[in-house]
């Protein structure tokens, strides 16, 4: 297991080195690139996976048919 997990994190260093050499080919500064870090960090959209969205509907639609049942 832990052969694993070393295995992703020299994985995820070589994306990040790999991004960071790409904004100092744009000369884009440290600083800056922390900026635009946190800005795409709050962009993104927490949303619940496709598969729950579709249970919660089919648990609704139950709710509905008993509720039309009991009226």
């Amino acid at each position: 297991m832990s052969l694993e997990l070393v295995g992703i994190s020299c994985v995820v260093a070589r994306i990040l080195t790999v991004r960071r050499e790409r904004e100092i080919e744009e000369g884009i500064g440290k600083r800056l690139s922390r900026k635009l870090d946190r800005q795409w960090k709050k962009s993104i959209v927490v949303r619940p996976p496709p598969s729950l969205k579709k249970l919660q509907e089919e648990e609704a639609a139950e709710e509905a048919a008993e509720a039309a049942k009991s009226a």
